[in-house]
């Protein structure tokens, strides 16, 4: 890619680092507190070492060791964290630029190289000024999301150039070894096997025709390729202390919560978050169950946009791979509740490119008809951008506090008792004591058996935040 070719996407980069500047200087949130502010491994690379073998996430978290010392220098290490997360995070759109353009040329060769290239380009600047990546983003604790993406989509990239004629076993050395990079950032990432198969799917460089029976029986082996690997890492995490606890405990909620429509809610608010029609929150406000017509409406939908999808899969082949791509990311996590949240929006960042690289294709065919159709295309395409990047900037100003996190939170969900009790808990930091007793008298009220919220209570009452013994209490 030429220099002058590289500006348009430099132009996206500095557009998206504005609209993430405005939660730069904003404080630890919520569950930084009790991780990344008083690990000692993520304060030094020597500290991280030292512990090594029991780190969760390890790259992760040696990553926190890297950017602390900046935050350090900086005089605010919460500064030098959110500088990390945003430069993951512009570091991915690259990634996924350089991923649509390869997925252009191997899977869409009716498209042309500049249409390709304005789509990718597209698809990139959608996903990094979405909104609903922001909490991957600007809260500190998503970044295992964010890095775990970026590994996955460099993963990929090694894969496909690995699979050009003939086999080139360094650049699949790197696809495994990305894998496994981001595997240690975030474990549900392995699952990035399954793109490599779903690119050999839909590549058009071979006999068979993609998305047929045959190309399935083609790809056999990479299939068990990709379950070998992703049963390794199954063993992996059954055999370290600490994710089998946290896989006991999954396994607990899940069989607490076996009944509930886990997958339909995430799909559900994915769709609504990405059409934005919910303004994003840090605690979404989601029923803990839906009646049988919600559930069999909700299918519907979801089995009708697979089906027009695959209908249009030889003129429109993007809608498969798009669709495809996001229920590789939403699909596995939300098959069953394996978490007391029914949602959290970090973990639809990976899944948000994949909507957006099948519409910016469909934009960039659209936009390549002359006349009235390019004008609106264009016209509708720089809405799309400015709307997102207005809400994400809009969002960011959010993080600027504790406060004002989660008063936007309660904005979304004004009787949801956790938000008010750590709004209540941000009032009391913030020596707001009328505020912090008026909200955390209603979430007694909502929950009168809320320890915390009870405990919250009073202590607001007394005023007692200063006092020896005080101890933060939000709710997890």
């Amino acid at each position: 890619m030429t220099a002058r070719a590289a500006l348009p996407l430099v132009g996206v980069l500095v557009f998206v680092a504005a609209a993430y500047a405005i939660a730069l200087p904003g404080p630890f949130e919520f569950d930084d507190l009790i991780t990344v502010a008083v690990d000692p491994g993520a304060r030094s690379i020597t500290a991280w070492w030292a512990d090594l073998g029991r780190h969760v996430r390890p790259l992760t978290k040696g990553s926190f060791a890297l950017t602390c010392p900046l935050g350090v220098w900086l005089g605010n290490v919460p500064l030098g964290h959110r500088l990390g997360n945003v430069a993951i995070h512009l570091a991915t759109i690259v990634a996924l630029f350089l991923l649509g353009r390869r997925l252009a040329s191997t899977c869409l060769p009716q498209l042309g190289a500049r249409a390709a290239s304005r789509a990718a380009l597209a698809a990139a600047a959608l996903f990094g000024l979405h909104p609903l990546a922001t909490e991957a983003v600007s809260y500190l604790s998503g970044r295992s999301m964010a890095l775990g993406t970026l590994l996955g989509a460099l993963s990929l990239i090694a894969w496909i150039n690995a699979r050009e004629t003939p086999i080139r076993w360094g650049w699949l050395g790197a696809a495994i070894g990305a894998w496994a990079a981001a595997v240690l950032a975030r474990e549900t990432m392995a699952i990035v096997p399954l793109t490599w198969v779903l690119w050999e799917w839909a590549r058009t460089d071979r006999p068979s025709s993609a998305f047929s029976t045959r190309r399935i029986r083609e790809i056999a082996p990479l299939l068990t390729l990709a379950a070998g690997l992703m049963l390794i890492v199954a063993a992996w995490l059954l055999t370290h202390d600490r994710y089998a606890y946290l896989l006991w405990m999954s396994g607990l909620i899940a069989r607490m919560h076996f009944t509930e429509p886990s997958l339909l809610v995430a799909l559900g608010y994915f769709g609504e978050s990405f059409a934005l029609l919910r303004y994003p929150s840090i605690d979404p406000q989601v029923p803990p169950t839906m009646s049988l017509v919600a559930r069999l409406t909700g299918t519907v939908i979801v089995t009708a946009a697979a089906l027009l999808a695959w209908r249009a899969r030889r003129e429109n082949p993007q809608m498969v791979i798009g669709i495809a791509w996001a229920a590789i990311w939403i699909v596995p996590i939300y098959l069953v509740a394996i978490r007391q949240d029914p949602v959290s929006e970090r973990h639809f960042y990976p899944a948000i490119w994949g909507l957006a690289f099948a519409l910016a294709v469909s934009w960039a065919k659209w936009t390549e008809r002359k006349g009235a159709m390019r004008t609106a295309g264009n016209t509708l395409a720089i809405f799309a951008v400015v709307a997102c990047a207005g809400i994400t900037a809009v969002r960011n100003s959010d993080y600027r506090s504790e406060v004002a996190l989660w008063e936007a939170a309660q904005r979304m969900a004004p009787d949801k008792v956790r938000v008010l009790n750590n709004l209540g808990v941000a009032y009391m930091e913030a020596g707001r004591w009328d505020d912090a007793q008026s909200v955390l008298a209603h979430a007694v009220a909502l929950d009168p058996a809320d320890d915390q919220a009870r405990d919250n209570l009073y202590d607001a009452h007394r005023r007692r935040l200063a006092l020896p013994g005080w101890v933060r209490m939000p709710e997890e």
